[in-house]
């Protein structure tokens, strides 16, 4: 059988008319042996109906007609077909046939019909209950093929509802077997290649795959040969076929191939007894769905790595291009001030000297705290980095937030307003004095020289809110969504980049928030939240 499976004919349900079954699910009862079941059940019908009606009738038979013991026993015929099928109504009309005849046709418990009109009537009763008893099979037929279309119906739905759910390859191949187990009643299993094109292992069973016996064909008598399931290689090479036969303990066996882009994956194999057309046909239907399921899951994982890759990509240019502009502005400070310190023709103050060497210090110093922020961003997203999280007082947090950016900002323009029953904070003190250190020197950049700015400390949020406060231009309410990004340049006229990102990250590991709002007097207000601790400032 291919993976598209082929339709099943129009009405075919592998058995005859009438004797089509609707087996509950998990049931192990063969078609045949239903079948026989059916016909006793409504050849015991016929018999009661048949004894019920003459013994109703027999005290009445001088006063009835012929014509109406023939309409009576109309109903017996039906009882045989509606139950035991076509061939239990045949017998049923037979049967009603001779007891007519023996019992309520003159002479009275003889086989001899003297009359012709009598003839005629049991002529009549023959046709017409044939007629009636193929018309009541084929609509028993119809039915029961009606009921099994949608049992299938449902359980194709059911089938498909696991399928569309994402899950691992090796879940949906087991929802598969536990379906064909409950809807066929037969032992299912799924065998496949321990890796497989989809990216991990596909097999519920594994083991079968090395029983080294592939499949093979009827011999000459016509019988199945016995088999197991195909090689790995088989799998591998795409020569796994659809096949049946007999296991190892002489029970039916049928494989059917799971195929991604035309290469089996997986084999699906039923055990335990042979399956009609119909079941064929709708276990062909349960491997296509599951073959579309394993290549949905294949192309969704594509489509995953692809744009992973895509966004690997985009973040490694964008990231390079970020870092080359930030690290250029201290690059080439530091450029200009040794220029100028070794060109002699400019004939330096000794003051000029010095303010030239504090540039390169200052740059130096920029540029080795955001190379270092740029290690700890990476190892921190990456997982390698850990937070040592210890209890930390604000007030000395800023303290050394101010005294690690040396000359880029002077600790008088520095004010700190906090509240009188602060709590200390817990986290990592080297990540939040650099958040402080970067918050403060994006401060100092954008703000007017002599403006103060302010440090703002209170209850608040996930434990503590710490709030920075400039007078500079402020922030658009346009750009505050994506200031934080590495890769918005535009937003808050130029305050994004490395070292708003930097914040945001370290501030996230530590479980806060932070945000940008306008200040008081104009300016931008960053506040950012940390856990606070559990211990007393006084035993910090």
């Amino acid at each position: 059988m291919n993976r598209r499976g082929r339709p099943g004919r129009e009405g075919s349900n592998g058995l005859e008319p009438g004797a089509s079954v609707d087996p509950a699910p998990g049931t192990t009862t063969r078609p045949g042996r239903e079948l026989w079941r059916r016909r006793a059940a409504g050849t015991a019908a016929t018999l009661a109906s048949l004894g019920i009606s003459a013994a109703v009738l027999a005290p009445f038979r001088p006063s009835l007609s012929v014509a109406t013991t023939g309409l009576v026993l109309v109903v017996p015929v039906v009882v045989g077909v509606a139950i035991g099928g076509f061939f239990v109504g045949v017998a049923a009309v037979a049967l009603g046939f001779v007891l007519w005849d023996y019992l309520f046709i003159p002479p009275y418990r003889t086989l001899a019909v003297t009359q012709a009109q009598d003839w005629v009537a049991l002529a009549v009763y023959a046709v017409v209950m044939l007629v009636v008893a193929r018309v009541v099979a084929n609509l028993e037929a119809a039915r029961a093929l009606a009921r099994a279309r949608e049992r299938s119906t449902r359980q194709l739905f059911e089938l498909s509802e696991v399928l569309l759910r994402d899950r691992p390859v090796e879940e949906l191949l087991r929802g598969l077997a536990s379906s064909v187990r409950a809807v066929f009643g037969v032992e299912a299993s799924v065998v496949g290649e321990r890796e497989s094109s989809l990216g991990g292992p596909t097999a519920t069973s594994p083991e079968r795959l090395d029983a080294g016996d592939s499949p093979g064909h009827p011999d000459a008598a016509g019988r199945p040969e016995r088999r197991s399931s195909p090689t790995r290689s088989e799998l591998a090479s795409g020569r796994a076929v659809a096949v049946r036969g007999v296991d190892e303990r002489g029970r039916a066996l049928r494989t059917v191939p799971l195929a991604v882009a035309g290469r089996p994956v997986a084999l699906l194999v039923v055990e335990g007894r042979a399956l009609d057309r119909a079941e064929e046909e709708l276990l062909g239907v349960f491997a296509n769905h599951t073959a579309l399921a394993l290549e949905r899951a294949e192309l969704r994982g594509q489509a995953m790595r692809t744009e992973l890759l895509e966004e690997v990509d985009r973040w490694r240019q964008t990231l390079v291009s970020t870092v080359s502009h930030d690290l250029r502005t201290p690059l080439a400070s530091i450029k200009a001030a040794v220029s100028g310190l070794r060109d002699p023709a400019l004939g330096l103050e000794p003051a000029d000297r010095a303010e030239l060497l504090e540039t390169v210090e200052l740059q130096a110093d920029r540029l080795s705290r955001m190379v270092a922020s740029l290690l700890d961003l990476s190892r921190l997203e990456s997982g390698a980095l850990r937070l040592d999280r210890q209890p930390l007082v604000v007030d000395e947090l800023v303290t050394e937030a101010v005294a690690s950016l040396g000359t880029a900002l002077r600790p008088d323009r520095v004010r700190c307003a906090l509240a009188e029953d602060l709590p200390a904070i817990e986290g990592d003190h080297t990540l939040l004095c650099e958040v402080l250190a970067n918050l403060l020197e994006n401060a100092a950049r954008h703000g007017p020289e002599e403006t103060p700015i302010e440090v703002r400390a209170r209850p608040g949020g996930v434990g503590v809110e710490i709030t920075v406060t400039d007078r500079g231009p402020g922030v658009a309410a346009e750009d505050r969504e994506g200031i934080f990004r590495v890769f918005d340049r535009r937003a808050g006229g130029g305050r994004a980049g490395l070292g708003l990102a930097i914040v945001k990250a370290f501030v996230d590991a530590h479980g806060g928030t932070l945000g940008v709002s306008s200040g008081p007097d104009g300016g931008a207000a960053f506040t950012f939240s940390v856990p606070a601790s559990e211990l007393p400032v006084e035993a910090v």
